[in-house]
């Protein structure tokens, strides 16, 4: 309840974060922990998220592995937990 009430004067900032006037497009960085340098520098890898009245509207998956030239056929499907929220 605190934290609520302490970010409840950014109110104005977090919808318009959540793409209330106009959509907002993030781009989300991602790495392999598993690699010794997950990105070395240069991040290959990458989500652009699109978010209107708070819902995602647009979800791409970019991979520096290039998997839509090598193997046009795969996709990325979303897991069924993320339907709810990806409309």
């Amino acid at each position: 309840i605190e934290l609520l009430a302490s970010i409840s004067q950014y109110k104005g900032d977090i919808f318009s974060l959540l793409g209330a006037e106009k959509p907002q497009t993030y781009l989300i960085l991602l790495q392999n922990a598993a690699e010794k340098r997950p990105n070395g520098g240069f991040f290959g890898s990458f989500v652009k998220v699109t978010v209107s009245d708070a819902k995602i509207t647009d979800l791409q998956f970019i991979d520096s592995y290039v998997p839509g030239i090598v193997r046009p056929d795969v996709t990325l499907q979303a897991p069924d937990w993320t339907s709810h929220f990806l409309s």
